[in-house]
């Protein structure tokens, strides 16, 4: 059965899956500011996979010294 609708095409016959190519943009310069936020946003994501999969995760509130 064949989807254009789908990434995948399956061959019924073999059970084998192949992958439909998706032309690409053509390529750009990025500034090292777009690459930071990027980056920054990759270790956000991490964080909130963490947060979601632990059912340990807590966040605790810091114990600050008595300034006297």
């Amino acid at each position: 059965m064949h989807n254009k609708n789908n990434f995948f095409d399956d061959d019924d016959d073999t059970n084998v899956y192949t992958v439909r190519l998706i032309s690409a943009s053509p390529p750009r310069h990025v500034s090292m500011e777009e690459i930071m936020k990027a980056a920054r946003g990759v270790g956000n994501m991490a964080l909130a996979h963490e947060i979601a999969v632990d059912n340990d995760f807590k966040i605790e509130p810091e114990k600050l010294p008595d300034n006297r």
